[in-house]
């Protein structure tokens, strides 16, 4: 190898390592106050020498419910890729649940590639819904060309789900398979999984577009009204408050020590 090859090799492996090392540094730490950080630290101490602790979730109320303790405990940050939002009922709760968390200072940062008019029709945000979420000041939308296969749900750098990629009523109308579960994830596993997400969003198109206040506070009473008008539709899947520690604290139960994560 020439001494000019060598010194090319040595400027790429420095600035591959520059490019990691920043990544990295844009990551936030891991939230070390809560009920989540509560339940991951007594994970770590159950999983011994096991890099991480995993939950399969194969019931779609489960699914359901593991989303909304995520939003609802967070305190600090929340960092969502989901390739496709449906605009439908379960879409709109979901919608109204991260604006809640947003309104109480948690941070959301939301990477998605569609939003759903309905189904079997073109995805755009003509209702502007991704619209109204990136008028938060707490939150931002960023839009990807490449949809992926499944959702990531990062809460406050401590748990993470791995999903669907799809985001509505037809997430929870069926069971998951045996192939492909949603796995809940808690453990070393994040730091790459994060850095990976990062460096997604980093690539991804910056969303402008913004809601003036009225227009954002008609949109938001107009989506709640929805919510309501839809209550009897909803009612399996209502979270009652108080719900979240039933099941927060059985994941200390039920999240088994693994060393792998697909």
């Amino acid at each position: 190898m020439s001494s000019s090859q060598i010194r090319f090799s040595r400027w790429l492996c420095l600035s591959l390592l520059f490019a990691a090392c920043s990544v990295a540094a844009q990551l936030l730490p891991p939230n070390s106050e809560g009920d989540l950080a509560t339940i991951a630290q007594q994970l770590e101490t159950r999983r011994g020498s096991s890099q991480n602790s995993a939950l399969k979730l194969q019931r779609p109320m489960d699914a359901f419910e593991v989303r909304m303790v995520l939003i609802e405990r967070s305190l600090q940050h929340l960092d969502l890729h989901i390739p496709e939002w449906d605009n439908d009922e379960l879409g709109l709760l979901f919608m109204d649940t991260l604006t809640a968390a947003a309104d109480r200072g948690v941070r959301i940062r939301l990477l998605t590639h569609r939003l759903c008019l309905e189904a079997g029709s073109e995805c755009t945000d003509q209702e502007g819904q991704l619209t109204l979420l990136n008028s938060h000041e707490h939150i931002e939308v960023r839009h990807t060309a490449k949809s992926g296969d499944q959702s990531l749900w990062f809460a406050d750098g401590l748990f993470l789900l791995m999903g669907k990629a799809e985001l509505g009523n037809a997430s929870f109308a069926t069971q998951q398979t045996a192939e492909q579960p949603e796995l809940l994830i808690s453990g070393s596993s994040l730091s790459e999984k994060r850095m990976q997400f990062e460096s997604q969003w980093n690539a991804a198109e910056i969303t402008n577009d913004k809601a003036d206040e009225e227009a954002l506070s008609q949109q938001m009473q107009a989506n709640r009204e929805l919510l309501m008008a839809q209550a009897s539709r909803l009612r399996a899947f209502y979270y009652y408050p108080g719900r979240w520690q039933q099941q927060l604290f059985s994941w200390l139960d039920l999240m088994a020590p693994s060393d792998t994560v697909r």
